[in-house]
């Protein structure tokens, strides 16, 4: 079962995720915790007013670290 995570990104941070799900600029990883070093693929993106809601998920297992 997939692992979503939702985040409210403004400014460099949005624009940021944007480059690297669109147009190939870097990868979209999650450091620390239980999802540490797992690629992540933007599933959803919301916007309401000024908040942009986006939401990730886990691509499968995290890599480790050499």
């Amino acid at each position: 079962m997939p692992i979503d995570i939702e985040a409210i990104l403004h400014g460099d941070a949005l624009r940021s995720l944007l480059n690297a799900a669109f147009h190939g600029a870097g990868t979209i990883e999650i450091l620390g915790g239980d999802l540490n070093r797992h690629r992540m693929e933007v599933t959803e993106i919301e916007m309401q007013g000024r908040e942009t809601r986006v939401t990730l998920t886990a691509m499968g297992v995290g890599q480790r670290l050499i």
